[in-house]
Parts: structure tokens; C-alpha cells; sequence
């Protein structure tokens, strides 16, 4: 395993991403205010080896039914407003 490849898998954003449809929705927001996401993580979209649909955080609580998590990230300052530009179709 390359140094390059342990990096993109210790990569905080990925490791929550991935939790949304790993974990309950205590762990999920629990993970979400443990990683202190500035606002270009909020608009992070995954790659496409992630994610076809090249979700947000936001959008893939949305899409798993996340109510909770989603509520979190938009406590934690996820934007709405980029939510609704187009990224969840």
C-alpha cells in the first residue's frame, strides 16, 4: 500500500462520508463534530470511486434517510443553499 493511497483512507471527510452508511445517527454526528468541517468540506463533493452522484456530506445524509446527521451538518453550517444548486438529483 502506498503512503499516497493510507492518506486518501485516513482523510477525515472520506472516513465521515463513509460512516453515513456505516453507523446510527449518534456516531455519524458524533464523527461530524469531532472533525470540525470548515465550509469547503461542507461543499466537498465526493469523487466519483466514492460516490457516482458526487455527493456532499449533506446530500448523502439526505439520500440515506440521515435526518438526524443532516440536521447536524446544518447545525455545524452545511449550506442549504448549495444543497439545493443541483448536487441532489
Amino acid at each position: 500500500m502506498s503512503h499516497e493511497h493510507n492518506d486518501v483512507e485516513q482523510d477525515p471527510w472520506r472516513l465521515a462520508f463513509r460512516a453515513l452508511s456505516e453507523f446510527g445517527p449518534a456516531t455519524v454526528c458524533a464523527i461530524f463534530e469531532d472533525s470540525r468541517f470548515g465550509a469547503e468540506d461542507m461543499k466537498r463533493q465526493a469523487p466519483h470511486e466514492l460516490c457516482s452522484r458526487g455527493d456532499t456530506l449533506l446530500t448523502r445524509a439526505a439520500r440515506l434517510n440521515q435526518q438526524a446527521a443532516a440536521a447536524k451538518l446544518l447545525d455545524l453550517g452545511a449550506d442549504l443553499e448549495w444543497w439545493r444548486s443541483g448536487v441532489f438529483y
